[in-house]
């Protein structure tokens, strides 16, 4: 869907799996926040994080920007293009298909849906700044949870 106005750059959460044209996001994707609230993610996330440090210091650099979860040998951040090209070429080594990260997002909250997380909890979890835009996105999602919710009902009204 061509979207109206002069061409700009479009923020890499911009549109969605259909390539729909959604609402520009509140954050920029060098900003955005990952949730990490579960205790092995989070300690995975501080040993990356202390293991990343010795390395760096080992070679003389003090790290001075702790947002990065991924940082170049001299502690400098990554353009996300570079990290883009290393996750092809990780997953190429590996055998598993080459997505972009907006792709593993989007597998993220999908999978999330699917298992019945509520679609304000993953609106949240995706910094969405309205459910509407999740709701918007994820719609093929939720038609599928309530598919999946009415033949359990037929089933528990059949055997009852």
């Amino acid at each position: 869907m061509a979207r109206p106005g002069p061409r700009r750059r479009t923020p890499p959460c911009a549109a969605d799996h259909r390539g729909r044209w959604l609402p520009r996001c509140r954050l920029g994707a060098e900003d955005a926040e990952v949730p990490a609230d579960h205790p092995a993610t989070v300690a995975a996330l501080r040993q990356h994080r202390a293991r990343q440090a010795e390395e760096l210091l080992a070679v003389g650099i003090q790290r001075s920007d702790g947002r990065h979860v991924f940082v170049r040998e001299d502690g400098r951040s990554y353009h996300p293009q570079q990290l883009t090209k290393m996750l092809a070429s990780r997953a190429k080594a590996a055998g598993v298909p080459v997505v972009r990260p907006h792709a593993l997002r989007h597998g993220h909250a999908t999978a999330g849906l699917e298992m019945g997380i509520p679609m304000k909890v993953m609106s949240e979890r995706l910094g969405h700044s309205s459910l509407a835009i999740t709701a918007d996105i994820y719609s093929h999602v939720s038609q599928a949870v309530d598919q999946a919710a009415a033949a359990q009902i037929a089933t528990a009204i059949d055997g009852a």
